[in-house]
């Protein structure tokens, strides 16, 4: 890699800092609620992947690899769901009871109504159309990395990091907030859900791989807002802004994942509302401090 050998870019101190905060708030919860073994090994696992990450950087500087400069780009990536899964984890051992009751109460009073039960006794649950809203479901992994990805490969890679370092930090706040106030989401709370689950849901290979992944230890306590909807709204703004193509063809399956996570009755409509708002406030806000992040010309070298 040209430019900047063994220099620490902006993604790469926000991956840093990010796993710092992990490991401080898992710190904090084996001195307020004692020894557990689980929590152990995450605070080791987030401690070590610091410098994991930076023998990886000086890897990548050092040899001439197109995989380990590929790799040096987005390794974050390869936590989205570390970070997801344990921001949940951190919930329920910070907050044993879930704040679902008070969003379902704001939810009828603003609705006049149960707007996630209505929508499940009104549409029929076909296996084609599970196999499609559940596709739609998964495609949201394909919106965090796929777009940069091609930005890389055109030899964008300014515009790559850059939108990266605005969907980590703006997804950064996420898990912070999910850790502070868990909400499980309507198929926990309801009991006519909970007891169907999705044993009814029949399928093909994306109904098969979502049913295994849909289990309580790891989906409860992210539904407000949604994910889905606010980063998947962020990832597909940014996508419009510097992958055109790749974004118009994105901007179909972002609405099906939309109505998907009422299909699956994954989150209330307010968690719908909030992820809009969140992603559309994200998408505003954040790529300014991000280009101020990114604007030193030592920093735009490093990235060549």
């Amino acid at each position: 890699m040209a430019g900047m050998h063994g220099v620490l870019r902006p993604l790469d101190r926000l991956f840093a800092g990010l796993n710092s905060l992990f490991a401080l708030i898992y710190l904090a919860a084996l001195l307020l609620k004692g020894v557990d073994g689980v929590s152990l090994v995450m605070l080791f696992l987030f401690v070590l992947s610091i410098p994991a990450a930076c023998l990886l950087i000086h890897a990548a500087d050092r040899f001439s690899s197109g995989f380990l400069h590929w790799l040096r780009f987005f390794y974050p990536q390869g936590m989205f769901v570390l970070y997801f899964t344990q921001s949940i984890r951190l919930s329920r051992i910070l907050h044993p009871v879930a704040f679902d009751a008070p969003v379902a109460r704001f939810e009828e009073f603003l609705f006049g109504g149960k707007p996630v039960l209505a929508f499940f006794e009104a549409f029929p649950r076909t296996p084609a159309l599970n196999e499609l809203f559940f596709f739609a479901y998964f495609s949201f992994y394909f919106f965090l990395t796929l777009p940069w990805w091609v930005l890389y490969f055109q030899g964008k890679k300014q515009e790559a990091e850059e939108s990266l370092f605005t969907l980590i930090a703006s997804f950064s706040l996420l898990y912070m907030w999910y850790i502070v106030f868990p909400v499980a989401g309507p198929k926990f709370f309801y009991p006519e859900l909970r007891s169907l689950w999705y044993d009814h849901f029949s399928g093909g290979l994306f109904t098969m791989i979502m049913k295994q992944l849909f289990t309580p230890s790891t989906m409860a306590g992210a539904a407000l807002p949604s994910s889905h909807v606010a980063m998947g709204l962020l990832a597909l703004l940014l996508s419009l802004r510097h992958v055109r193509l790749l974004g118009r063809l994105m901007l179909p399956l972002y609405l099906l994942l939309v109505v998907s996570t009422v299909y699956l009755y994954t989150h209330y409509l307010v968690d719908i509302l909030a992820g809009l708002a969140y992603g559309a406030a994200a998408f505003l806000l954040v790529p300014g401090f991000t280009a101020r992040v990114y604007s030193s010309p030592a920093k735009k070298e490093a990235l060549k």
